[in-house]
């Protein structure tokens, strides 16, 4: 019973709601694709190129409770830096077809990434970026998301399910031990090998710092770990401001990781 609860618990589907990036005045397409026998919908937005770049690619994976519709601002935001996006919705989210699960989510993240890849093109460089529970069924797909892009980025990740539902008060910590754990991203991250960038609010009041730093530490690869000064889960996603954005834009765009393991600089401060 208990881990059943676990399951349910870790994915909450949410309804698509009314906007899309027409409604952001942004050129979109619609696209459907197949996960298993599941029809998954997404949206690309992409990045006006020329005739010697190729805009940067990034494939997003969105957190709980939540649909493509409420990612918007977030595609809008990237499109004015140059940057195409496709964000989707796992299984029984938003349009998508299917029951919600973790186990099905976990699925539909390869699936995703040939999608983006082969849309993306040879020329872009791709990135993929998981937030809250985008960032678990990213790391737990790792095998069939890594093969496709050049990096990936991590955001109010948790060490596991397990720990965050005990945390969360869905489950009894005395039972905790006698549980498999559905998704361990401490262990799922030692399978990660292209480089990693992480990004987590120094006051995330959903998933402790250093659920982050465990997650950074299991990487035998690349990685940076940022602490992000504005407070709160998932917070970066409430700015339309580059300066906090840097690290990530850097990284999407070139590669380039902040020069030291953990960097903590506030990219705002100052005049």
């Amino acid at each position: 019973y208990a881990t059943g609860l676990m399951h349910r618990r870790a994915v909450t589907p949410q309804p698509m709601g009314a906007a899309d990036p027409a409604s952001a005045e942004l050129p979109y397409s619609r696209v459907a694709f197949s996960s298993g026998d599941r029809t998954l919908i997404g949206w690309w937005v992409r990045a006006p190129a020329d005739s010697t770049t190729v805009p940067p690619a990034l494939l997003f994976f969105h957190g709980n409770s939540s649909a493509l519709s409420d990612y918007v601002p977030l595609q809008h935001f990237l499109y004015r830096q140059g940057i195409s996006s496709f964000v989707f919705d796992y299984t029984g989210f938003g349009a998508s077809g299917g029951m919600p699960s973790l186990a099905n989510a976990i699925a539909d993240a390869g699936a995703a990434a040939r999608v983006f890849a082969d849309s993306a093109g040879p020329r872009a460089r791709k990135v993929a970026f998981g937030s809250a529970l985008g960032s678990t069924v990213l790391l737990q797909g790792i095998d069939s998301v890594q093969p496709y892009v050049s990096g990936v980025i991590i955001e109010g990740v948790a060490a596991s399910v397990r720990a965050a539902a005990v945390r969360g008060g869905q489950l009894p910590e005395p039972l905790a031990p006698l549980l498999v754990d559905i998704a361990d991203n401490v262990r799922a991250a030692r399978r990660v090998r292209v480089p990693l960038l992480a990004i987590h609010s120094y006051a995330d009041n959903r998933m402790p710092f250093s659920d982050a730093e465990r997650v950074v530490d299991a990487v035998r690869g690349r990685a940076v770990l940022v602490k992000h000064w504005r407070p709160g889960h998932s917070a970066i996603l409430t700015s339309s401001r580059p300066c906090d954005w840097q690290p990530v834009l850097d990284f999407v765009k070139t590669g380039a990781l902040p020069a030291t393991p953990l960097d903590t600089v506030n990219g705002c401060a100052g005049p």
